[in-house]
């Protein structure tokens, strides 16, 4: 109720709350973060808008519930409201839920494995989790491989062999999402990862991954990460927990374990992709590992 009230004076005093914004600088930037990079606000952003937002009472006094104690939790909705790019936005998330080459959502055993893991799910939040949970643990995490064939990184190829690492797994998870609807995309970061199994850290000569892939999901009017790269087998001989994910909060690799280990470090993002953007991956691949390297552990035999 209070928040179809809040709604219904937003949209009266709209224009009026456009023209006072656009004096505060980086006012309205801030208040887009969120809609515009599926990146959550920190706090202390928090609070930053809550002081932009008292000083914008004084010629709108309908925000002042935005300073009390629980407003921060309306925010999302002042910038919903006033979004000018909602148009645009619309437009966009087509970019998310289209087939590509990598991301073959319109293959026929994609479809119809999308569509019988979620035949039974009341929701979009209950499929997205249904289809996480395949592909993190029926598709099971191996690094190993031709890297440079072009055709492995294909959803559907992954989906038909049952392994692959984070980029295919990814890309596979992605395909099942848009294949019934639901908007996906890809993120990619560097990161170090000190628990990686020996064998493979030998192989690589470092515990650095660069383009390290996860998932972004539009689940319910927001972005949320969630990563789905290692299987529970792999977790526990990792002696790492699973990554569990409810469909409503991010989800990826923590940085330290329960046990106080240091996990996975976030070196960089290099940005949200619609599709693997192959050349890019495969020349980073060659300046970082070297070519040899990269060979090597594409013939591997992990046995």
């Amino acid at each position: 109720m209070i928040q179809l009230f809040i709604r219904g004076f937003i949209e009266k005093n709209k224009t009026l709350i456009l023209n006072e914004a656009r004096q505060i600088n980086g006012f309205m930037k801030l208040l887009m973060k969120q809609r515009n990079t599926g990146i959550k606000w920190t706090k202390g952003e928090k609070d930053q808008l809550k002081i932009h937002l008292w000083h914008l009472s004084a010629y709108v006094p309908v925000l002042t519930i935005f300073i009390l104690p629980f407003g921060s939790l309306l925010i999302p909705i002042l910038a919903e409201i006033v979004d000018r790019r909602k148009t645009r936005r619309i437009l966009s998330m087509e970019e998310f839920l289209k087939p590509t080459y990598f991301i073959d959502s319109d293959n026929p055993e994609i479809i119809e494995t999308a569509r019988e893991l979620t035949r039974q799910c009341k929701d979009e939040r209950e499929k997205a989790v249904t289809l996480f949970l395949f592909v993190r643990d029926r598709i099971s995490y191996n690094p190993y491989g031709p890297i440079f064939e072009k055709e492995r990184y294909r959803a559907s190829k992954t989906l038909k062999r049952g392994y692959g690492y984070c980029i295919q797994k990814a890309t596979l998870l992605a395909a099942l999402l848009r294949a019934i609807a639901i908007p996906a995309a890809l993120i990619f970061a560097d990161i170090k990862n000190p628990l990686i199994p020996k064998n493979l850290k030998d192989a690589l000569q470092t515990d650095e991954f660069i383009f390290h892939c996860y998932n972004n999901i539009f689940i319910k009017d927001k972005w949320v990460k969630a990563t789905c790269a290692f299987d529970s087998g792999i977790c526990e001989r990792l002696s790492v927990p699973t990554v569990e994910f409810n469909g409503e909060e991010d989800v990826i690799f923590a940085p330290y374990l329960p046990d106080g280990r240091r996990f996975v470090t976030y070196l960089r993002q290099r940005g949200i992709c619609s599709d693997v953007p192959f050349d890019d991956v495969i020349k980073e691949f060659r300046l970082f590992y070297g070519e040899e390297v990269l060979k090597a552990t594409s013939y591997y035999n992990q046995s």
